[in-house]
């Protein structure tokens, strides 16, 4: 039989070195630190996400007999500027950071057009926007259904969200 003042050292001992090693648990990495994109960045990538919006717009808007056609015969539309402003200043520690953008464009019978957007840019450099208003859905000629307008929620071309 093994006396009880003899666990105690050992047991000390133990959780001295169990303390050492933090417990068994390992210790989370650091973070990595915040990535923002610039002013210039989320002008260019909303640009971008906008125009294969007009693309995917006039496929969708072909002439039923035209519709098994990928490539629209008709002119999508011209993006003519987007100016972007962020909302606040740059969040701490990777909150989302959100920027106000108004995009002028003209549609495919040469109208002008603007559409405002909310965008939300993340500390992982990730892009997303809104269409405010949203525009209604759209009929796609190539599903024969009703759609989701592609200019009503775009993605930034970097990494996915």
């Amino acid at each position: 039989m093994v006396r009880p003042a003899l666990w105690l050292p050992v047991l000390a001992l133990l959780a001295a070195l169990l303390s050492a090693c933090g417990g068994g648990e390992a210790a989370a990495p650091p973070a990595a630190p915040a990535r923002y994109l610039p002013r210039s960045e989320v002008t260019r990538q909303l640009s971008s996400a906008f125009r294969s919006g007009l693309e995917q717009l006039a496929v969708m808007s072909q002439a039923p007999d035209e519709a098994s056609q990928l490539a629209p015969p008709v002119q999508p539309g011209t993006l003519e500027a987007t100016r972007c402003a962020p909302g606040a200043p740059r969040p701490a520690r990777g909150a989302v950071w959100r920027w106000g953008c108004r995009v002028r464009w003209q549609d495919a019978r040469g109208r002008p057009r603007a559409t405002r957007y909310v965008v939300r840019v993340t500390g992982a450099a990730c892009l997303t926007a809104g269409a405010e208003p949203r525009p209604p859905d759209v009929y796609d000629a190539t599903t024969r259904n009703t759609a989701v307008h592609p200019l009503a929620a775009l993605a930034g071309s970097g990494k996915r969200c």
